[in-house]
């Protein structure tokens, strides 16, 4: 399963999407808050694609919670920034992060390296 956080409706809807074209099961949210009240409730995600510049709770601080819950989970993080301009969290050698507009091969190939760590 992928958790999907992204606070644009379009783009949610386009990656899940694109996501069940490729076979993958996903679930969307809009917000950090309504990712993590899903998963309180019992979602398990596998991989959760988390956009970093989300209103309210950002993404870092978002994904932070949700490995303190569920330790498993893989992130990757989409943004527009440049790896050199990624909030504090973000900088870690071992952080997956794509830059949007998002390359569909590159979503894809991501996604399915995260599946089988």
């Amino acid at each position: 399963m992928i958790l999907i956080v992204e606070d644009e409706a379009i783009s949610r809807r386009a990656l899940q999407h694109l996501l069940r074209l490729n076979g993958y099961s996903s679930q969307a949210a809009g917000s950090a808050e309504e990712a993590l009240r899903m998963t309180a409730e019992g979602l398990v995600a596998d991989v959760a694609l988390v956009d970093v510049n989300l209103p309210g709770m950002d993404g870092v601080e978002m994904v932070r919670e949700l490995q303190r819950r569920n330790p498993s989970v893989r992130p990757v993080y989409m943004t527009a920034c440049e790896r050199d301009d990624l909030p504090a969290g973000c900088e870690t050698q071992s952080m997956r992060y794509l830059r949007k507009p998002l390359q569909v091969a590159a979503l894809l190939d991501v996604i399915a390296s995260a599946t089988l760590a």
